[in-house]
C-alpha cells in the first residue's frame, strides 16, 4: 500500500511540475509620441528586452510637424543572437494632430510557433 501511495505522490509531483512549466509570454506593444518622433516599443518577454523603432515626424528638409501621417513598418526581420530567436515585425501607424490615432502591429517569432501576435488601437 505504501508503494502505491508513493507512486501516486510521485506522479502528482511530476504532473504539477509539468503543469507549472511556463509557456512563453506573448509580446506587448506601446506606440506613443515623444517630442518630434513616433516611438514603437514591443516588449519581447522571451528576450527579456524591448524592440524599439523611432520615426521622425518631420522629414529631412521640412519644418514643422504634419497634421496627419501614416507610418508603414513593413517587414522588419530581427534576430537575437543571444537566444537564437527570430521575429518578423510589421506595423501600420496613423499619427494625427499630435497623437496616435490608430495602430496595427503583427509579430511572428519562431519562439511562438505558428501563432501571430497582434496589437491594435
Amino acid at each position: 500500500m505504501k508503494g502505491k501511495l508513493l507512486l501516486v505522490a510521485l506522479f502528482c509531483l511530476l504532473a504539477a511540475g509539468c503543469a507549472g512549466a511556463s509557456e512563453v509570454k506573448p509580446p506587448t506593444c506601446d506606440v506613443y509620441v515623444q517630442g518630434n518622433q513616433v516611438m514603437v516599443v514591443i516588449n519581447l518577454p522571451a528576450e527579456g528586452l524591448d524592440y524599439t523603432s523611432r520615426h521622425d515626424l518631420t522629414p529631412t528638409g521640412f519644418t514643422g510637424t504634419p497634421s496627419k501621417m501614416t507610418i508603414d513598418g513593413g517587414g522588419s526581420s530581427v534576430n537575437y543572437s543571444k537566444t537564437g530567436n527570430n521575429y518578423e515585425i510589421n506595423y501600420n501607424i496613423v499619427y494625427e494632430r499630435g497623437e496616435i490615432a490608430s495602430y496595427d502591429i503583427f509579430i511572428k517569432g519562431d519562439v511562438y510557433g505558428e501563432v501571430e501576435h497582434t496589437c491594435h488601437k
